[in-house]
């Protein structure tokens, strides 16, 4: 399982009763169980977080990566996110070198959850960023990295808003052999994971 949560913009929201949610901490916290109750799996976690500073003028770094096999916490680490146009970098290499050997039984997802993913021109996905462009089609360059040529993610799911386009899912395709998505509003928080964690 791979799974991409994008924390870095206004996730936050209110339950009925007026408590305060930050929905990427939620999805994250959902993750984690998921990679936990598992025991079969290899669970890939990148929460992409807003730029934060330390004293004011000392950057820290704003990606944390969470790697889970047999359902256990074998590594955790902090890293920079992309600062110009998203090559998932940062992401890649973490995925190829944490990556187990392929076994060939085994199915493969890729989870991501975030704001509408723009299908052109992509500037101010990212709030630390407001320059950096981020689109469908770097997802899919993304998504190319990390299976190579020879195989595909078994089950592609995106929990945005409009991503149920044919644009995306026509850029997707060629990496997943099933795919989820919304052609309406999707908030990150409303796809639940619960049924992932006994796969």
């Amino acid at each position: 399982i791979v799974c991409i949560i994008h924390g870095d913009g206004g996730y936050l929201y209110h339950d009925p009763l007026g408590n305060a949610y930050r929905a990427d901490e939620e999805t994250l916290a959902k993750a984690k169980t998921v990679a936990e109750r598992n025991h079969q799996a290899e669970v890939f976690i990148f929460h992409e977080r807003r730029r934060r500073h330390f004293l004011l003028f000392f950057p820290l770094r704003d990606g944390k990566f969470y790697y889970y096999r047999h359902g256990r916490l074998l590594a955790e680490e902090s890293y920079w996110r992309d600062q110009g146009q998203s090559r998932f970098d940062p992401k890649v290499e973490l995925y190829h070198r944490f990556h187990a050997e392929e076994r060939p039984q085994l199915v493969r997802l890729f989870l991501y959850f975030g704001h509408e993913i723009p299908e052109f021109g992509g500037v101010g996905y990212d709030a630390s960023y407001s320059k950096r462009t981020f689109t469908v089609d770097d997802l899919a360059h993304g998504l190319k990295r990390i299976t190579g040529d020879s195989t595909k993610f078994d089950l592609i799911v995106l929990s945005t808003c409009f991503s149920g386009t044919p644009h995306t899912i026509t850029a997707l395709a060629p990496y997943g052999r099933y795919i989820i998505a919304s052609p309406d509003n999707l908030h990150l928080s409303y796809f639940d994971l619960e049924p992932f964690e006994q796969l």
